[in-house]
């Protein structure tokens, strides 16, 4: 009997069944009355359910089915959705009915897909990749149309084939994700489902074809934790590869970012990589991380140089990593002069008091350690906060001579953090008259308007100056600046006349000129007024 199903359903109120899901038998018949006879013979009531399916519905049951003509017949004869028929062939591993439905999730003559279909083939696939169905990813993978978003479908596939051990589809969905193009370090996380997971041979393949680009450091600490011990030497190997995108003493050092791989570590150091310079290059980063464990245990080997300690500290304090500088302390013999480069390039507030207790000869550092904050010795790594809080700390101290401070506070005019010095420094009292003047003048000669306009709000400026400042703006073509001494007074047209003539520079003439025509505006608005 030819099998037919009507477009529409009777019952406009009959819920349409879930995705991939057939619905329960005769629910298409409920408030409808047969005979006995008629309720005795079940094949004949499925067969009125069969007719009575909706188009969307019957290419559900055929493909849940497998009736191939059918569902042949369904697909020529309606335009149809076909993503549940899909899914529903996929779960059923039934390879014949998807490469029916598959041209159907196409606009007609295009190899385009249809709005939604790739999502659905998506689903299908990583469904397909965690039941271990190898031939429907063959088949569905390859069909997503855009690149990028095949790239994400095969790293969906690597994903799960990885969780489950299936190593088929790990290897033909790497070819897959591989021929888009180098993968990057963030889709590592493969590697970490198979070793959390328990696939020790999914882990290995990964490792084996991707330790040239992944961080594996994360991985070997879980594979020890788990005791995968294959894993852990398969990782390790990879590690001293020569074609390995990272040398083995960058990759020990990597162990100890964040709270530090302790496990990891220790696995390579009872292989013998026990050197006294591997273990502080590690022992410095480890500082710098405020991983305190790692600082521990590698603190307990008792291979490392009193010199190595002392670096550590200076790079913790220079980081402002207080905990690191804490423990070093606590745990640590440090020498004199190591507390004295530590505190002199201290990385915060809360560092250069702590540090500061600890001094024995306090006057020279506190001197070096100003410089240095004030960007006038060693650079030092701070937040503008912390830089003013430490110059005027350091100020409070009483070591650092009033000719420093003014000398500084002229010196950094012109540097990157001369707006964040200045301003810490403005209101000691040795910054006089004089001083500020000179400061004044610089600003404008070099051009650093921050300082300018933070000066002219600071301090009273004498017009004097403000004039002086206002030919040197204008001669060197200092235009911002020109423009905040203009608006801080109302000069007279001879005194604009004759910043103009300073001057050959358009945006500063133009500027003059506008201040001029504002000037004579207002003078011509009260005379009228008079």
């Amino acid at each position: 009997m030819k099998r037919s199903c009507w477009q529409t359903r009777p019952n406009g109120n009959e819920k349409k069944p879930r995705r991939g899901v057939c619905p329960p038998p005769y629910v298409v018949f409920e408030g409808t009355s047969f005979s006995s006879k008629l309720c005795a013979v079940p094949h004949v009531l499925e067969q009125i359910r069969t007719l009575l399916l909706s188009p969307e519905e019957a290419i559900v049951e055929a493909a849940m089915t497998k009736q191939l003509g059918w569902l042949r017949s369904l697909i020529e004869q309606y335009e149809i959705h076909s993503s549940d028929a899909l899914l529903v062939a996929a779960r059923n591993r039934d390879v014949e009915s998807m490469e029916m439905i598959l041209p159907n999730m196409y606009y007609p003559d295009s190899n385009e897909m249809k709005d939604g279909a790739c999502a659905v083939f998506e689903k299908a696939v990583v469904d397909a990749a965690r039941n271990g169905h190898l031939d429907t990813v063959r088949l569905l993978l390859p069909k997503l149309d855009y690149v990028d978003e095949n790239r994400d479908a095969a790293w969906a596939v690597i994903n799960v084939a990885a969780a489950r051990g299936h190593l088929d589809i790990l290897s033909f969905a790497a070819d897959t994700a591989d021929s888009g193009g180098e993968p990057t370090d963030d889709t590592s996380g493969a590697l970490l489902r198979a070793i959390s997971c328990g696939k020790s041979a999914a882990a290995i393949f990964l490792v084996s074809r991707y330790y040239r680009i992944w961080d594996l450091s994360k991985g070997l600490e879980e594979a020890v934790v788990n005791r995968m011990d294959a894993v852990a030497d398969c990782i390790y190997g990879a590690s001293l590869k020569p074609d390995n995108g990272t040398s083995f003493s960058d990759f020990f050092v990597l162990l100890v970012a964040g709270n530090g791989y302790m496990n990891a570590l220790n696995y390579l150091y009872h292989r013998g990589h026990n050197e006294p310079s591997l273990l502080g290059f590690a022992f410095g980063g480890a500082a710098f991380s405020e991983a305190i464990n790692v600082l521990r245990m590698l603190l307990n080997t008792g291979r490392l140089s009193q010199d190595t300690i002392d670096q550590a500290l200076r790079k913790a304090a220079r980081s402002g990593c207080k905990k690191s500088v804490e423990f070093l302390f606590g745990n640590c013999r440090i020498s004199t002069q190591a507390i004295k480069n530590a505190f002199e390039d201290a990385g915060s507030i809360t560092l250069s008091k702590y540090l500061y207790k600890k001094l024995v000869d306090p006057a020279e550092s506190v001197r070096t350690a100003f410089q240095n904050a004030a960007c006038c010795g060693r650079y030092t790594f701070l937040d503008n906060r912390d830089r003013i809080d430490i110059l005027q700390f350091l100020c409070s101290t009483g070591f650092v001579p009033d000719k420093l401070i003014c000398e500084v506070f002229i010196a950094t005019i012109g540097n990157w953090f001369a707006g964040i010095v200045v301003l810490a420094l403005c209101n000691e009292a040795c910054i006089s008259a004089e001083v500020t003047h000179e400061a004044f003048q610089r600003a404008a000669g070099v051009g650093s308007t921050e300082v300018a306009k933070l000066l002219l709000s600071k301090h009273n400026i004498s017009l004097s100056a403000k004039e002086e400042a206002m030919m040197s703006a204008a001669r060197n073509g200092r235009r911002d600046v020109l423009k905040e001494i203009c608006a801080s007074e109302d000069w007279s047209l001879e005194v604009l006349d004759k910043a103009s003539t300073e001057t050959s520079d358009a945006s500063s003439l133009a500027i003059l000129q506008a201040k001029k025509v504002a000037k004579l505006k207002s003078s011509m608005e009260t005379s009228a007024k008079c």
